[in-house]
């Protein structure tokens, strides 16, 4: 693998998928993806809530009034209604209106987790931890984010996948681990000031942290 930046997170004991850094492009197109999808959610809570209240202001409205009153709002279907079946009518308001002031929370909710969870993550390049959630942040935006989040955490997963390689130990030299990929050794190190993983630069021989902006010896 020489020539390349590349690293791979400390965590190779299970033998399970790790992330190499992803390229500049790649990182725009995840962090892109979030973002979006963050503000689908927030958006859908906001929609969600403003409906919502229309709902219970409706439910408030028609529950001062009579029984006449509501015959003629709700029209000829219910022209001879039962004070029962008026009743029941009225309360779907308040019902709808809950459940989507409950969705309109949970995408506020969603939008601050997705920035915790993910974005967050991201930006400090610990790529395990970002995308650990993205399972459930998909299914979230497809419930409570207009459908559209869940498809941009999606796409963002996909790409972040595709930095996914399976890596296993394979021997220790000078108190460093090697990592084997196909069989090609690849030694692992993470920056002793902010604990980010490091590239290593094959020309200038010395390691890089992107978090710090600075090479290490």
């Amino acid at each position: 693998m020489a020539g390349d930046l590349v690293s791979y997170s400390p965590q190779f004991i299970t033998g399970e998928p790790q992330f190499r850094t992803p390229s500049p492009s790649e990182r725009d197109k995840i962090r892109t993806s979030l973002f979006l999808a963050l503000i689908l959610f927030m958006l859908a809570g906001i929609i969600l809530l403003v409906w919502g209240a229309i709902d219970l202001s409706n439910f408030a409205k028609l529950k001062a009034m009579s029984i006449e009153e509501l015959r003629d709002y709700f029209g000829q279907a219910f022209g001879s209604a039962s004070q029962e079946d008026l009743d029941t009518k009225v309360l779907t308001y308040a019902l709808y209106g809950s459940i989507k002031i409950s969705f309109g929370i949970a995408g506020f909710l969603m939008m601050l987790l997705v920035r915790m969870k993910a974005i967050i993550p991201l930006e400090k390049g610990e790529y395990e931890d970002a995308g650990r959630y993205m399972n459930m942040f998909m299914v979230m935006g497809f419930i409570f984010g207009l459908v559209l989040a869940g498809i941009f955490i999606y796409k963002a997963k996909k790409v972040l996948k595709s930095t996914a390689v399976r890596i296993s130990p394979q021997q220790t030299m000078n108190g460093s681990l090697y990592l084997g990929t196909g069989g090609v050794s690849q030694d692992i190190r993470r920056c002793p000031t902010c604990n980010s993983m490091m590239r290593f630069n094959d020309q200038t021989k010395l390691w890089f942290c992107p978090s710090c902006n600075k090479y290490q010896m």
